[in-house]
């Protein structure tokens, strides 16, 4: 279930955003959100599928050490 200071994707196409607030409307959801990269904030309402199709990524403040080990190889030898 996706809950307020979570930062989910597939919200808006163009980033992951942090939730601020989340209000159920019948079968919809209002959705208050910021930008992770560019902090813009918008509203958003959706329907209930749109919004069970949403993806947590991780909670505000929280680490997510989801790279594949790949990625790590290549900042590691490429950043040297």
């Amino acid at each position: 279930m996706i809950e307020v200071n979570q930062i989910i994707k597939n919200l808006i196409p163009t980033e992951p955003v942090t939730i601020i607030k989340l209000q159920p409307l019948g079968n919809m959801y209002s959705i208050k959100y910021t930008g992770v990269n560019t902090h813009k904030t918008s509203t958003k309402v959706i329907s209930k599928a749109q919004f069970e199709s949403l993806e947590v990524l991780t909670a505000e403040g929280e680490f997510n050490f989801t790279l594949i080990p790949q990625h790590y190889y290549k900042i590691f030898f490429l950043s040297t």
